[in-house]
């Protein structure tokens, strides 16, 4: 296919090209900005956190120093912190940096792309390629990051602000690929140590790039044609590109351990989900992942654990589907087509910290995890579609345009009704019981979403729900709440009785329930049973102002 030649610089275009796909990426999800702040995790990282209320000294060390939320990520700290400097508690504010963010690493892929297309077309012939070439390549690359931009997949790494942490690390990802392409080719020092600072960046944001330097060793071997394996011509020794890697792989350790101990009280009990059922789960979860970046129209905010994983056939069937994906991916190096192996262990590699085997919480798998394992699925789906497009008859030139405005208006369309979900925690939860609604993490936050809003009833329904599928002691606690305030005073006086007397720990001061057992009391009319527990509260706390001043509430007639 012929296109009118360009009256512009490739320069010119390259930036003109990059400021599209931001603004593009940008406007996709400009209505976000106008979402609330979600509790889920995000009241532990913004709303309650003291720690990013100032950029004072000892926050900072505090952040540097922090295992808060099962994690180390200074830097996604700093961010938040920065963001409080700047907007306060608005909402709005902390939705753009992720927005702002989101759109940038639009721009970075763009880049890493036509730095992977010029070294997989030098790879195959070493005559310098023609100008109808580099316009292909030119045009797979942007397809490929516009793609990327408004991809559902990524909605909730980019509109969830709990989820900073995906678009920062990232971000400094792919400066780390950028910098170490341009090391691999011109082996200056400056670029490895720019790759080397981009790469502990990442791990500062999120421990998930820990996977970086095995990427770094695939880029080696294609299409960087650094080995033995691909490289015919003075390939270097497997050795030295290993001690080139020690830093990088010293980093991954430091980060690994530092997450491993963070991550200690949350991680699951083999007992609770044998080896098996999490083996299964990360042969399932490779399938989804891909399944959703192919046809995104079964997306949630939460994919619970299923309990029946052994008994469900299409799960079974996932390993013999990877096994054939695999095989035919080695097959075809066998014949020195070594895209699709370098593609296939590109993902798998770096979604090995969260396919499960190490099971932390009570998900099967997330949409967040694959905002960077993806991305080589997009420029080979962007490939497919720009050599079609370049096909020389005109019928087929004109089914495939229409095929890239369908692909790209559809994953627009789905972007802005996803995101929707994440307006509010209401919203949010609502849809996810309709999808999950046998989970007690799902009952239990649509039921604080309806107490938040004044909804009492619907709170005491959906708490009763949660119950089914768990005993936790908070949700026994909120329920008592609940009941409290549509008036059925005796269910929330028997739970508070039960919490108090058989010392069920549920992050509540005792002072605290004897208060509130004491409160529930008084409304009910039981005075003797309010004086008897708002004392108790008094004697455990004696700073406890609001337990003497229900006291004062007693009418004196009953002393």
């Amino acid at each position: 296919m012929t296109l009118p030649a360009m009256s512009i610089s490739p320069r010119t275009s390259l930036i003109l090209t990059s400021l599209a796909l931001f603004a593009i990426s940008f406007a996709i999800y400009y209505p976000t900005l106008n979402h609330e702040f979600l509790t889920w995790d995000t009241r532990l990282y913004v709303i309650d956190s003291p720690m990013i209320r100032s950029l004072a000294w000892e926050n900072l060390w505090q952040m540097l120093t922090s295992l808060y939320m099962s994690n180390w990520h200074p830097l996604t700290w700093l961010s938040y912190a920065v963001d409080y400097a700047l907007y306060g508690l608005n909402p709005w504010g902390f939705h753009l940096t992720n927005l702002l963010w989101h759109s940038a690493n639009s721009v970075l892929f763009f880049l890493f792309s036509l730095q992977l297309l010029k070294l997989h077309r030098a790879a195959k012939s070493p005559l310098a390629p023609s100008h109808e070439e580099n316009k292909r390549q030119f045009w797979i690359a942007a397809l490929a990051a516009l793609w990327f931009g408004i991809h559902p997949q990524h909605v909730e790494s980019v509109v969830w602000i709990a989820e900073r942490k995906d678009v920062l690390s990232l971000f400094f990802s792919l400066l780390t690929l950028i910098s170490y392409l341009q090391y691999a080719q011109s082996r200056r020092l400056k670029h490895y140590l720019l790759s080397f600072l981009w790469f502990c960046l990442a791990l500062m944001a999120k421990p998930m790039a820990v996977t970086l330097p095995i990427i770094l060793l695939l880029l080696d071997i294609y299409p960087v044609n650094r080995t033995r394996f691909t490289a015919s011509l003075q390939p270097e020794y497997l050795l030295k590109i290993l001690i080139e890697k020690i830093p990088f792989f010293l980093g991954s350790a430091f980060d690994a351990g530092l997450t491993l101990l963070a991550q200690q009280q949350a991680i699951v009990d083999i007992a609770q989900i044998s080896f098996i059922a999490r083996l299964i789960n990360a042969f399932n979860s490779l399938i989804t992942y891909l399944s959703k970046f192919i046809l995104p129209l079964t997306l949630s905010p939460l994919y619970p654990f299923d309990a029946n994983l052994l008994n469900n056939p299409l799960a079974l069937f996932a390993f013999p589907a990877v096994l054939m994906i695999a095989g035919s991916a080695f097959y075809a190096w066998r014949k020195h087509h070594f895209v699709w192996a370098i593609m296939l262990l590109f993902y798998v590699i770096s979604l090995l910290p969260v396919l499960g085997i190490i099971q932390v919480g009570a998900q099967a798998s997330a949409d967040r995890y694959a905002y960077f394992p993806t991305l080589p699925f997009y420029l080979v789906l962007a490939a497919g579609c720009i050599q079609w497009l370049w096909h020389t008859n005109r019928l087929q030139r004109t089914l495939a345009a229409l095929s890239i405005l369908l692909i790209s208006v559809g994953f627009g369309t789905i972007t802005v009704q996803q995101s929707k979900i994440w307006e509010n925690d209401l919203i949010l939860w609502s849809y996810v019981a309709s999808y999950a609604p046998n989970f007690s993490v799902t009952q239990t936050n649509l039921a604080s979403a309806y107490y938040e809003r004044g909804h009492y009833a619907a709170a005491v329904e959906h708490y009763k729900q949660a119950l089914l599928y768990s005993n936790d002691g908070m949700i026994h606690y909120d329920l008592a709440l609940a009941y409290a305030q549509i008036g059925d005073f005796e269910n929330a006086i028997g739970i508070f009785n039960d919490l108090i007397t058989y010392k069920i720990a549920i992050g509540v001061t005792p002072d605290k329930l004897h208060y509130l057992l004491g409160v529930t009391h008084l409304k009910a009319g039981h005075y003797p049973e309010a004086r008897q527990a708002l004392q108790q509260a008094l004697n455990l706390n004696p700073k406890l102002e609001a337990a003497r001043i229900a006291l004062q509430k007693i009418p004196a007639a009953t002393l």
